[in-house]
C-alpha cells in the first residue's frame, strides 16, 4: 500500500494526548503518530497505516488505574513488537518481567501454540493467559479490561478483573490478585526461564 498524500506529525510515545500541541484550524490536520511508528515502519520495511496499532498514535490516558497491581509477562512476542508491548506495560503502570514465575499476574501471548511450556506453568500457577488482543484493548480504550474475554484457556485461579465487584475495604489489586496472592508468593521464588 502506497502512503497517502497526508503530512505526519510525530510525537514521542509517551507525551499524553492532553499535551499534544494544538494545530491551527485553517490547517488541514496532519495524521498524529509516534515513534512507534516510524520503529514500526522501519523494522518492516514497508509503509503501515497508523491505525494498524494502537502504538502507532498517541495513547488515550497513561498510567491506566489498576495496570499498577499487575506483573506481566509475555510470550511469543519478538523484535518490535516485544519492545512496544514492554515499553507500552510499562507506560500503563504495571511492572513487565521477562521471567515467567508465580508472582506474574497475567501472560500475554502474541500468538498461540497448543502445549507451550509457559502455558502449561500459567494453568499449573493458576495465572490468566489471554492474547495480546486484551493490551491492546486497554490501551486503546485507557481502561483495565477484563481478562475473560480474552482468555486462552481454561482459567480457575485468582479473579480477574472485571468478574467481581470490589468489596469494602478490598484494595484494587486484592480484587485482581485474589486472596491467593500471598500463597503464589510463597510458592518458589526461583524464576523460570522458558523458551519461547
Amino acid at each position: 500500500m502506497p502512503p497517502p498524500d497526508n503530512e505526519f506529525f510525530l510525537v514521542p510515545h509517551d507525551m499524553p494526548k492532553d499535551q499534544l500541541p494544538t494545530i491551527p484550524e485553517n490547517i488541514h490536520p496532519p495524521v498524529v503518530v509516534t515513534d512507534m511508528w516510524i520503529e514500526r515502519n522501519l523494522h518492516r520495511k514497508q509503509y503501515i497505516t497508523p491505525q494498524a496499532n494502537v502504538t502507532n498514535t498517541p495513547f488515550q490516558k497513561f498510567p491506566i488505574p489498576g495496570f499498577d497491581c499487575l506483573t506481566v509477562c509475555s510470550t511469543r512476542f519478538e523484535g518490535v513488537d516485544l519492545l512496544h508491548m514492554s515499553k507500552a506495560v510499562k507506560l500503563m503502570g504495571a511492572t513487565y518481567d521477562e521471567d515467567f514465575t508465580p508472582k506474574a499476574s497475567v501472560l500475554v501471548c502474541h500468538y498461540v501454540i497448543p502445549g507451550h511450556e509457559k502455558l502449561r506453568h500459567a494453568q499449573h500457577w493458576n495465572i490468566p493467559t489471554v492474547t495480546a488482543e486484551w493490551l491492546w484493548a486497554s490501551v486503546g480504550s485507557g481502561e483495565l479490561q477484563p481478562f475473560t474475554p480474552y482468555l486462552i484457556q481454561p482459567y480457575a485461579g485468582r479473579p480477574v478483573p472485571g468478574a467481581q465487584k470490589q468489596s469494602v475495604g478490598q484494595t484494587k489489586c486484592e480484587l485482581i490478585h485474589g486472596t491467593d496472592i500471598k500463597a503464589s508468593n510463597r510458592r518458589s521464588e526461583v524464576a523460570v526461564t522458558l523458551a519461547d
